[in-house]
């Protein structure tokens, strides 16, 4: 994936854990998730800021609503999770780099 390698960290069911190949030797916290053989592909993030002064990503015509994180690591969910359960996630590091994407959604 944009010519990064990752290998098959976990199974569990139809959907895969995959880990970058620098893992173990350089520390890289990257991963990909796939379901059912599909990663969800992000071409474009925009980082934005709501009416309330809160910070927003677009990302894929999806708003996600930065729930808190850890360290240098945020977390943001769908912004219709409360409303409709959706599951997408995203975890970012401070430089908006993606370190984990399940932006799969059920609306």
């Amino acid at each position: 994936m944009s010519g990064y390698r990752f290998n098959k960290h976990r199974v569990m069911g139809c959907k895969i854990h995959w880990q970058c190949s620098a893992h173990w030797s350089r520390g890289c916290r990257a991963v990909l998730h796939t379901l059912e053989d599909m990663v969800t592909i992000i071409k474009y993030i925009v980082v934005t800021t709501s009416q309330k002064g809160r910070q927003l990503l677009l990302v894929s015509g999806y708003r996600f609503n930065r729930q808190g994180g850890r360290r240098s690591k945020m977390y943001w969910k769908c912004s219709t999770h409360m409303q409709r359960g959706c599951r997408a996630v995203i975890h970012t590091l401070e430089d908006m780099t993606i370190v984990k994407c399940m932006n799969v959604h059920n609306h």
